[in-house]
């Protein structure tokens, strides 16, 4: 195609289950390392009262709110994985 990363994630639907799957079986990476992905680098926003959470840390934003932990990590085509 041609095409640079910033120009968001070409792929099927098959094969991002696939993915996301590979997170919760560690076949891709083990957990220790996935725990690492997962802890904020810079918080924004941490309210224990509510249990709100806003940070970032190796390129994912991390979003705790509503009873929802989130993980996402977006790119400047607006292309988002969650």
């Amino acid at each position: 195609f041609g095409l640079t990363s910033h120009f968001g994630v070409l792929s099927t639907i098959d094969d991002m289950v696939e993915w996301e799957k590979s997170f919760w079986n560690q076949s891709v990476l083990p957990n220790d390392i996935i725990e690492q992905l997962k802890k904020p680098e810079y918080v924004f926003i941490d309210d224990a009262s509510s249990g709100q959470l806003l940070a970032y840390g190796n390129g994912w934003w991390i979003v705790h709110g509503n009873g929802h932990k989130i993980m996402e990590h977006s790119v400047i085509t607006g292309t988002s994985i969650m």
